[in-house]
């Protein structure tokens, strides 16, 4: 079974380097910039795939990125022109990225712990690290009862009973976060569709947390010294 490959690198066009999507560390829709392309093709047999393997960097943070675009004859639907064949674009990002993006519009208001734990929390979850995701969501949760001198020496149960007491989170938001005891000791194999819907759940709590204990208050202070 012979194959033939060609490599080629892109003449980038200006006007087709940058593009909107979401970056693994900033956690929100960035604008990025195509920085290098090489494109490969390869015929074997009856088969023709195009793959292209792109450096790209947020032009927010900076970072760097690689994303492999693909194409497979094999793989077509049916475009609107039945005369017409769709190849649809396949894409691999390293880091990966998935769709669980930063709510918080202030993270400068949040203690550095914080802040640094909740980030990792983010390119965790989206990176299908969920066991790590959630041991971080637990440092967030000790943090902040640290922080706010809530059962500081307390179980994890009844630390989300207190913040629930305080006012900080809902009941409703208290029963998600109780599921961490069980989600936490899950093999990173292990974890269902079930499971990740109900970390997911948990990452909007702590969102929601965040906003409640530090983001808030500082809104709240900003707009009453300039009134």
């Amino acid at each position: 079974m012979s194959r033939t490959v060609a490599h080629e690198k892109r003449d980038l066009d200006s006007n087709n380097k940058f593009f909107d999507m979401t970056c693994p560390k900033c956690a929100i829709k960035t604008i990025h910039q195509l920085l290098e392309a090489i494109d490969t093709v390869w015929i074997e047999e009856d088969t023709t795939g195009w793959e292209s393997y792109q450096i790209i960097q947020c032009q927010d943070c900076q970072t760097f990125s690689f994303c492999k675009e693909s194409q497979l004859s094999e793989c077509h639907g049916a475009e609107s022109d039945p005369d017409e064949t769709f190849y649809p674009n396949f894409f691999d990002f390293y880091p990966e990225r998935g769709d669980v993006q930063s709510s918080l519009t202030l993270p400068h208001k949040l203690p550095a712990i914080i802040e640094k734990v909740y980030n990792e929390v983010l390119y965790a979850f989206n990176a299908r690290l969920f066991v790590i995701a959630s041991i971080g969501i637990k440092t967030i949760i000790d943090e902040v009862c640290r922080d706010k001198k809530i059962l500081k020496k307390a179980s994890l149960l009844l630390k989300i009973e207190g913040l629930a007491d305080a006012g900080h989170i809902t009941v409703d938001s208290a029963k998600i976060l109780h599921r961490l005891s069980v989600l936490g000791n899950n093999p990173p194999n292990k974890f269902a569709t079930q499971d990740i819907k109900e970390l997911r759940a948990t990452i909007e709590v702590i969102d929601h947390l965040i906003k409640s204990v530090y983001v808030l208050p500082e809104l709240a202070k900003d707009i009453t010294s300039a009134a």
